[in-house]
């Protein structure tokens, strides 16, 4: 079993990586879509990260992840 702190660690660095990320491509490449291929962009890839992570950090209080 991993260390639990090592993971959380991962975690922050990873979305960092994304922040900066975020940070500094324009908002057309932001939006961007390639369809069919790629029906949505990074916006909404990311914005679906960050739900993952609410609903993981929400479900832990209640001892429920679904």
């Amino acid at each position: 079993m991993q260390d639990t702190s090592r993971l959380v660690e991962l975690n922050i660095e990873f979305l960092e990586q994304g922040k900066e990320l975020i940070s500094e491509v324009t908002d057309s490449v932001f939006t961007a879509c390639n369809k069919p291929v790629y029906p949505s962009g990074a916006g909404e890839h990311f914005r679906h990260i960050i739900e993952h992570y609410q609903l993981f950090l929400s479900g832990i209080g209640s001892d429920l992840l679904d």
